[in-house]
């Protein structure tokens, strides 16, 4: 943890009643506010056997205490979140069942199944069905009352959108061209700003910046160089920054909000 972003120290995580020898854990996101921190991965609670974990912190990333109530798991497979997200109402979490693993032990394939999980305090979670048609759900987002979802989706990718009444909705019929994949699903109460690859008029596959106002309809606002690829979107006061990559290295774009949700910008090309 740091308390500045420039010094760095260990956090302690509490590993609770984990079985493995030595004991395992994982940490794979963590989101969250002011006054609580929440992270989501996996425990090894027997030799070999992972199962879905949160942690929580109370004091600014410093101590993570394992939630004392087990997130709902499969009781035969291993299973893992690897996403989490703050939510109006609460927090959000998405990941996988291993239904069966082939190979191994340095090269194996996995077949998986899409997970969900809902708490309303990060402490005590339920079981969440993944959106309708989705398959292999791994982006969250809360934007005002509504919750957002990207995952695999007949012919690509989508997003899904849920209000107060929790019902998901498809919005793929929202993008010029339904994307290949979705790298980036991040939004607060401006609007959202999305990153993946869509396929375009040249026949070719191009890394995109996408923003919308109401998660219904996605403009292209960025198209990137050839053999770019967007990873991370963050907002910092009124801008929007996203990281990626390119044949040169890492890089970054600066955005303002009513650019990058997509209210005045419209596929622009560096």
């Amino acid at each position: 943890m740091s308390p500045d972003g420039r010094h760095w120290e260990p956090a302690e995580l509490d590993l609770g009643a984990a079985g493995g020898s030595p004991p395992g854990a994982f940490v794979s996101d963590l989101a969250g506010t002011e006054g609580r921190l929440i992270a989501g991965g996996w425990i090894e609670r027997s030799p070999g056997r992972r199962d879905a974990a949160v942690w929580h912190s109370e004091d600014g990333g410093r101590r993570w205490i394992l939630t004392g109530s087990p997130v709902p798991a499969n009781p035969e497979k291993p299973d893992e979140i690897t996403t989490v997200s703050r939510v109006e109402g609460g927090w959000l979490a998405t990941g996988y069942d291993e239904l069966d693993r082939r190979g191994g032990p340095s090269l194996f394939t996995v077949e998986r199944v899409s997970r969900m999980w809902h708490s309303a305090d990060g402490l005590a979670w339920e079981r969440l069905e993944p959106p309708k048609g989705s398959s292999d759900v791994h982006l969250l987002a809360g934007a005002r009352d509504v919750r957002y979802v990207s995952g695999g989706a007949p012919g690509g990718v989508s997003v899904w959108r849920a209000g107060p009444d929790g019902a998901w909705s498809d919005t793929g019929d929202g993008f010029q061209a339904l994307p290949n994949s979705m790298s980036v699903l991040e939004g607060d109460g401006d609007g959202l700003v999305l990153a993946g690859i869509e396929p375009q008029s040249d026949q070719r596959n191009h890394a995109v910046l996408w923003g919308s106002v109401d998660g219904f309809k996605y403009r292209r606002t960025l198209t990137a160089p050839d053999s770019a690829w967007f990873w991370a979107a963050v907002r910092h006061d009124d801008r929007w920054y996203v990281y990626g990559s390119s044949t040169s290295g890492t890089r970054g774009w600066v955005a303002s909000v009513d650019c990058a949700t997509g209210q005045t910008c419209a596929d622009l090309r560096p």
